[in-house]
């Protein structure tokens, strides 16, 4: 924690200062970035004084501060490349300053490629604005809402909305599991609302056997297997993003172990440590990810710098900083920003495939409402071992 707290403190002293890679790279150009992250700097610091305390750093600053750093190291690593970039990072929480002003801070600079860790609506309201105003690729690194995007192709969705999730589950549940019967469990609310239609526009022509259960939020284990059956695999999917509701569901039937089931989870369960420990071994869980789970040898050399230089393992947050850094800034490089969109996924891989496509967030669309990653990794644990696909 000191070490990463001096570091932060570096931070502080040159999160204004353009970081210039190649800086004896003669170029006639030099292609300018800018990084939008929560850094909450003004929250954390009078000056230079860090006014926390001795407690821990709390969770909502170690995100921002994550991303920052997974930027930082693709910049070291762009500038042993000797790439012409400049990159410039702003705090997105700057204490008196709404997101509006803070992006109107670059309006002077021309920049040519905005990457941003965006936590909230308004945010992304304002980023996509900026992208559609000024025709400047923005990509978001970590938000998977697609809230407010409305015919703004250069607007990018790295983290696939739930939409795309939902998809991709339908498609596993009609190429392994057309002949079986599917058994929905959800719960009351907006989004659970918006799963169950959705799924069932999916199914329109009936080509799945899908029965639809609501369930109340002290639901008990008898509630569950009252739909199950003991005499053959079960087919379940969790119909709520809500990640107690789906814990407590996988946790009632992984205790009734005369049933077998496949529990099919929702984007959220990539995060919860629950499904890695040893509870849950006798069912299987399949959920989907867009960020490759996979040791490859490039992740593998990403931790192991991590790890010499702060200790420990690099967060989900810092490897969504490096990867969407180092795999856009080289776009930009190569293509220039004239034609990045159009190469946008013939990019050098970093550690997770991207397939960048246009998105519709009604289907009366008639143009993109955003660009979104539709590559999903499939994720199943079952008796302790982890299958990817």
């Amino acid at each position: 924690m000191r070490y990463l707290l001096y570091v932060w403190v570096i931070c502080i002293l040159t999160v204004n200062v353009n970081a210039q890679v190649a800086k004896d790279t003669v170029a006639a150009k030099r292609y300018k970035i800018a990084v939008f992250a929560p850094l909450y700097i003004d929250s954390a610091f009078v000056g230079y004084t860090y006014k926390l305390g001795a407690t821990s750093m709390p969770r909502y600053i170690m995100n921002g501060l994550d991303f920052y750093h997974g930027v930082m190291a693709a910049i070291d690593t762009m500038n042993k490349q000797k790439l012409p970039l400049e990159v410039q990072i702003y705090d997105t929480k700057k204490a008196e300053q709404s997101i509006g002003q803070i992006i109107g801070n670059i309006g002077y600079e021309k920049i040519q490629l905005v990457i941003a860790a965006v936590t909230n609506v308004q945010e992304q309201q304002a980023l996509a604005s900026y992208a559609f105003n000024n025709n400047i690729p923005v990509v978001s690194a970590t938000y998977p809402n697609d809230a407010g995007l409305s015919m703004n192709p250069f607007y990018i969705m790295l983290n696939s909305s739930l939409r795309t999730h939902i998809d991709a589950q339908f498609q596993l549940l009609s190429k392994q599991y057309s002949k079986s019967s599917i058994v929905v469990f959800s719960k009351q609310g907006a989004l659970e609302d918006k799963i169950k239609q959705q799924l069932k526009l999916l199914n329109a022509n009936n080509t799945l056997r899908i029965k639809l259960i609501n369930l109340a939020d002290n639901f008990t284990e008898d509630d569950v297997l009252l739909h199950l059956d003991s005499t053959k695999q079960n087919i379940i999917l969790c119909g709520s993003i809500n990640e107690q509701f789906g814990v407590q569901l996988a946790k009632h039937i992984a205790a009734a172990k005369v049933y077998k089931t496949t529990l099919l989870g929702m984007p959220t369960w990539a995060t919860v440590n629950a499904f890695e420990g040893s509870s849950f071994n006798n069912i299987e869980v399949v959920y989907t990810t867009p960020f490759n789970p996979a040791k490859t040898s490039i992740a593998n050399n990403v931790q192991a710098a991590y790890r010499n230089k702060y200790g420990g393992r690099p967060s989900d947050m810092y490897l969504r900083g490096y990867e969407s850094t180092l795999y856009f800034a080289r776009l930009l490089v190569k293509h220039g920003s004239d034609q990045l969109l159009q190469q946008i996924n013939t990019g050098q891989k970093v550690i997770s495939e991207f397939n960048i496509q246009p998105a519709f967030t009604a289907d009366d669309s008639y143009a993109p409402d955003f660009l979104e990653n539709k590559k999903l990794y499939y994720l199943k644990r079952f008796e302790g071992k982890v299958t990817i696909w």
